[in-house]
């Protein structure tokens, strides 16, 4: 048996590791942060992201904590706490 669960085809094109049933890790496009496409899911939060030549969307949920987006490297987002919203513009939050 496959102990990690790890699919790899074509290691430089795709990879998907699920080591156990609360946690996987998905990388179209490159093996890192950033990949073209990457998502991955844990007990504490879920993360999806699409990196063309730049981080151009983020997306982040953190497990009763807050859910945020983002676009451009961070540039222009919003956060979402609980009943909190905030937009964030150029790294700053308003």
């Amino acid at each position: 048996m496959y102990a990690a669960h790890a699919q790899h085809v074509l290691w430089w094109l795709a990879s998907y590791e699920h080591p156990d049933a609360d946690h996987s890790n998905f990388h179209f496009l490159g093996s890192s942060k950033m990949a073209l496409v990457r998502r991955m899911t844990s007990p504490r939060e879920s993360v999806f992201e699409f990196n063309p030549v730049i981080p151009l969307y983020r997306y982040r949920h953190e497990t009763e904590k807050k859910t945020s987006w983002d676009l451009f490297g961070w540039l222009v987002g919003m956060d979402r706490a609980k009943e909190q919203t905030r937009m964030k513009l150029f790294w700053l939050s308003l």
